[in-house]
Order: C-alpha cells, then structure tokens, then sequence
C-alpha cells in the first residue's frame, strides 16, 4: 500500500496486481484465471505507459527464471531443517533481498541461489551451523522485525537460533505436498513437462 502512496505523491504510473488466495484444489481454476485476466490488463496498459511493444520471449524467459528462483529458495530453506541449522534467520532474511528487491524473474537470481544451496550442502555435510553453539531453535511467525532486527539475534547468546519464518519461507520458495503429505520444494513448469510457448 505504501507503493501506491508514493506513486500518487510523485505522479508515477503505478499499476496492483492481486495474488488470489486458493486453499483448495477446486477453487485454483478461478484463481489462476483471475490472476490471468490481471496480467493481460497489465500488459496492455504498461505498453500504453511506455509506448513499447510487450516482448512475450522476455516474459517467458522471466517467468522460468522466477519458477527457478522459487524452487531453488524451497530447496534451500527444507536444507535449513538440518541439525545444526546452516543458516539463522538473520542471514535468511539477508538473501530475501535477491527475491524481492533484485526480483525472481532476473537470471542473476537463480544463478546466486543455485551458488548458495551449493554451499548450504557444503555447510550440512560439514556441521556448520548459523549459530555456533545451537542448542535450541526457534521459528518467527509473520514478518521479521524490520525495525529492530536485534531482535532476532538476542536468542544467539543462549544458544538458540531462529531458524525460519512463515514471511520468509513463503516468499523464498513455492512448495508442493509430497506422498506423506510433507512439503518439498515444487517442480518448475519445465521439470513437470510444461514448455512455455506464449504468455497464454
């Protein structure tokens, strides 16, 4: 909301797009549609805001990226159930940058993740822990403290470490129930057979 604020402040296009909810199976067709109908709306109007032509290879190419991106984040933070947990929320968070601000959809992306699930493997094999001496784990639920980010570091000096968030989690990976009904990390459209030919 705050993006809206500022657009209207500095007269700059701004344009939502609303990710639906869908809990269920039977209601993700009327989601997916609904967020279709929302992105063909964009596309229209950034092409009438910049005059340039919606380039559907780039659009593709972003959309692989960002499904790559989504997967290897999953990946990394089902790495971070390990004993001792590789990472602390605090570096975590620090690579959520990569996700939101840099953005999914660019090849540098899964080419840094890819790097760093490399090294989480490395850190698991090896016992390497985000929190030297972790006797006790923690998990934070909703967003992380932006305005004091001590906050999540104080538990350390007990030897306990915060080792996930719902924020985070949701917004590094996409995830699917496997046969037990635990989540893993999902397959890209490309790994489920699915070639993206067009925006449709």
């Amino acid at each position: 909301k705050c993006v809206q604020v500022f657009a209207e402040y500095y007269k700059i296009p701004f344009f939502t797009i609303e990710v639906p909810f869908a809990p269920t199976p039977e209601s993700r067709g009327v989601a997916v549609d609904f967020l279709a109908n929302q992105i063909y709306d964009y596309i229209d109007w950034v092409q009438k805001i910049t005059g340039k032509k919606w380039d559907d290879e780039k659009f593709i190419e972003g959309v692989k990226n960002e499904w790559l991106s989504q997967v290897l984040g999953a990946k990394i933070c089902i790495a971070n159930q390990a004993v001792p947990s590789p990472l602390a929320l605090k570096h975590v968070d620090n690579f959520l940058t990569f996700m939101l601000m840099i953005g999914r959809q660019n090849k540098e992306t899964p080419d840094f993740l890819q790097i760093l699930l490399d090294e989480m493997g490395d850190r698991v094999k090896n016992g390497i822990a985000g929190v030297a001496e972790e006797r006790a784990r923690l998990w934070h639920q909703g967003q992380v403290p932006w305005f004091f980010r001590p906050l999540v570091k104080y538990p350390e000096i007990y030897g306990a470490s915060f080792v996930g968030s719902g924020f985070d989690f949701r917004a590094m990976g996409v995830y699917a129930p496997n046969e037990d009904g635990f989540w893993e990390a999902a397959a890209t459209p490309q790994e489920r057979g699915i070639e993206l030919k067009s925006r449709e």
